[in-house]
């Protein structure tokens, strides 16, 4: 009898000790999903929180961003234009009583004003009024930023202050005043690009082969060139350099010559404009633009 009890007795713990080694095993083969399950998850909320932090910050930039420029997805500033309509001193009745105007800003600090056939390219900068300003209109706005507009030869060249609303999905509008005088203020809408208008021309066009291509004159600071195209349409560029100020001024339009004679013409301030020589001598590489006693030479590029 004792001997049957101690063999079951050893039975039983061996069995025991089997059991316990069955169920340690067991033990850790159920917890190796629970665990890569738990790590999955904490990949998950991580990832959410990042693309979370993504779209707030395009939403600011769609919603919440003031400046003269849009900014894209990564906040890099974007090519914006602007339109202004402007109050025509010159318009008659059968003329438009206002005159279409537009600033474009890009992305490098430099700001095109377009009006009609014509251009200046310019520059901004953002600057803040000085801690201790000189001028006693300014002391109450100590810190404050504005735009610095330059050599856009327009009302806009100055100092303002600058206020955008709308967003990405509404009508945007900026506000340009003055940080001298708020009653100089500007209100412009946004416009997704301009380009330049020719005039229309009235009559058929002939060509002078010997005009063709591009002629320059240009002393130490002012660069003039003129490009006469097959089509009839030409394109004016100057650029002149003075006193650490650089202004680029392009004109596109249309030119005709007859019985010796070359007219230009161009469109602004809603109108036409026209300017004429009385004579043009072709001579190789020079071209002579020639008015009573007075005359421009240029040379051929």
């Amino acid at each position: 009898m004792d001997e049957n009890n101690e063999k079951l007795a050893t039975e039983v713990e061996e069995y025991s000790l089997g059991t316990d080694i069955d169920t340690e095993n067991t033990f850790g083969e159920e917890n190796a999903p629970k665990k890569s399950f738990v790590l999955q998850r904490t990949i998950l909320i991580s990832a959410a929180i990042v693309v979370l932090f993504i779209l707030a910050a395009i939403m600011c930039r769609l919603f919440f961003t003031n400046g003269v420029t849009d900014l894209d997805v990564l906040g890099n500033k974007a090519s914006t234009t602007w339109h202004y309509a402007a109050e025509n001193p010159y318009a008659t009745s059968d003329e438009a009583s206002q005159i279409d105007q537009f600033l474009k800003f890009e992305p490098d600090g430099t700001v095109k004003y377009m009006e009609g056939s014509f251009a200046y390219t310019g520059k901004y900068s953002y600057q803040y009024i000085e801690k201790d300003p000189k001028s006693d209109l300014l002391k109450d706005k100590a810190g404050k930023v504005y735009v610095y507009i330059e050599n856009t030869g327009s009302d806009f060249d100055g100092k303002f202050f600058f206020e955008e609303s709308g967003s990405a999905f509404s009508e945007k509008t900026l506000k340009l005043t003055s940080i001298y005088d708020k009653s100089l203020s500007y209100e412009l809408d946004r416009k997704k690009s301009y380009s330049l208008v020719l005039p229309e021309r009235e009559d058929e066009f002939e060509a002078d082969d010997d005009l063709i291509g591009k002629w320059t004159s240009k002393n130490e600071t002012v660069k003039d060139t003129i490009e006469f195209n097959s089509d009839g349409t030409i394109c004016i560029t100057t650029k002149k350099s003075s006193e650490g100020k650089n202004t680029n001024f392009t004109a596109k339009g249309i030119y005709s010559v007859k019985n010796g004679k070359l007219v230009f013409t161009v469109s602004g301030y809603g109108m036409e404009l026209q300017n004429g020589f009385e004579k043009y001598i072709v001579s190789g590489d020079t071209l002579q633009l020639i008015n009573g006693n007075s005359a421009i030479t240029l040379t051929k590029e």
